[in-house]
């Protein structure tokens, strides 16, 4: 994700992106202040790079910050197993107080009645002021609502940027990133055929590719931004079928595969994209702006890393929205729960979310940290620029499905999608058994 100006970024993000909650409770109904000590548990897979050592670092300020809510931590190490041992919790009837959660996620707690409705919070008397509901990017906050109530608050948030070697296009003749997926393949082409010879452009063996395909989920992601950018769509309109096994879902995926057949995309596995651009084994590569630290440190100071705009398709230029909002289980007391809204109220404080975004490029989730980061990071460290293009990318965001048997589709699209990237199906019949396998999910789930 990449992402100019300050009056121009502020005005183009409070316009496109608009603000807030409608949710409203009279003064007589208002929840008092938090009273009672209590003590949280809050489950996280900020695992990674600099992500715990922040993560710990935002926890205890807030403890020290108060004496009313003490948060503890509990590393679930990753995503899955994240997933897999909070809904083991909810079925033993011991959920942690709050945890991090996808909004499909969210869909399936919700279903088994585990979430806390968070509305009375949110309007307490030491809750949010309608201007703190007003600065969040509204596609973020608008991401954790669950038919139109807000169950979850966004905390960590991502969306795509094409990564490259800005050398490497010098090199070739190339005076710009891809602006649309025709130019980006394009200019595969031209970075896989060229005879790089410097330093920062030639690997150590000599092999290179224009991009990469990997057998990651983030691929899988990237082609539904493509499915929308070329004017398809994910489920039809009241989310009960697929309805990506259509042209723009057969276009997306056929053309990582006619990419890796004639050999100017490399096919790779789990994070083996990183290391390529890293190691000049290819020139460009897309992947989400929470990587950024991991893509930083392949790199190294082999090359001038450069971040743009995911490039548009023949529709549109859009990116789907990554990462996750914190929830809270209904199984803990009204005090614990209120103190977990007051751990998220200061997680996703302005101070809080810009401390996150510069030690591990997530996006802010405030628009006032990104306007202030303007001036104190994005224009003043030798990572902002790079950073702030997720930030500038953020009005052309959109949510996937909020349904809880997506992210089980997904694993299962992406099998069907590298059957077709690695020429062992056909675009239609691999996304016909894709869509069949998803609306047996939809249909039973």
């Amino acid at each position: 994700m990449r992402w100019q100006e300050i009056a121009a970024l502020a005005a183009l993000l409070v316009i496109a992106c608009g603000g807030g909650s409608s949710t409203t409770t009279s003064s007589a109904e208002q929840l008092p202040a938090l009273k009672n000590p209590v003590t949280i548990t809050f489950w996280h897979a900020m695992h990674g790079g600099s992500q715990k050592p922040t993560i710990t670092q935002l926890a205890d300020q807030f403890n020290s910050s108060q004496s009313l809510v003490k948060v503890n931590l509990v590393d679930q190490v990753d995503y899955p197993t994240l997933l897999s041992k909070t809904v083991a919790s909810i079925a033993a009837g011991q959920p942690p107080t709050a945890a991090q959660c996808y909004t499909g996620w969210a869909d399936q707690y919700n279903k088994k009645k585990a979430l806390a409705d968070i509305t009375q919070f949110i309007n307490a008397k030491d809750g949010f002021s309608q201007g703190d509901l007003k600065d969040f990017f509204a596609p973020m906050l608008n991401d954790g609502k669950l038919n139109g109530k807000q169950y979850t608050i966004p905390f960590n948030k991502s969306v795509y940027v094409l990564y490259y070697n800005e050398e490497m296009f010098k090199e070739a003749g190339l005076p710009a990133p891809p602006k649309n997926w025709d130019e980006f393949v394009t200019d595969a082409k031209k970075l896989a055929t060229y005879n790089f010879t410097s330093p920062q452009t030639r690997s150590q063996d000599g092999k290179h590719w224009g991009t990469d395909f990997s057998q990651n989920q983030s691929y899988e992601n990237l082609w539904e931004s493509q499915v929308v950018e070329n004017g398809g769509t994910l489920v039809n309109g009241d989310k009960t079928k697929t309805a990506f096994n259509s042209s723009a879902g057969r276009q997306s995926i056929q053309m990582w595969a006619d990419l890796v057949k004639s050999g100017v995309a490399h096919r790779v596995s789990g994070f083996d994209d990183e290391a390529d651009l890293g190691s000049k084994h290819i020139g460009m590569m897309v992947n989400t702006i929470a990587g950024y630290s991991f893509v930083k440190k392949s790199v190294g100071d082999g090359f001038m890393l450069k971040t743009a705009l995911v490039p548009a398709g023949t529709k549109s230029q859009g990116v789907e929205m990554a990462g996750t909002n914190v929830c809270t289980f209904s199984k803990a007391t009204p005090d614990e729960q209120h103190g977990a809204f007051l751990w998220t109220k200061f997680l996703t404080s302005k101070q809080s979310t810009e401390l996150w975004s510069e030690k591990t490029g997530y996006m802010p989730v405030r628009q006032s940290a990104a306007q202030d980061m303007k001036t104190t990071f994005y224009n003043s460290n030798p990572d902002g620029p790079n950073i702030q293009t997720a930030v500038t990318q953020l009005p052309r965001a959109f949510s996937g499905p909020p349904l809880a048997v997506w992210d089980e589709s997904m694993s299962d699209i992406l099998i069907e999608l590298v059957n077709i990237v690695d020429g062992k199906k056909s675009d239609s019949q691999g996304l016909s058994d894709a869509a069949k396998k998803a609306d047996d999910l939809l249909a039973n789930g």
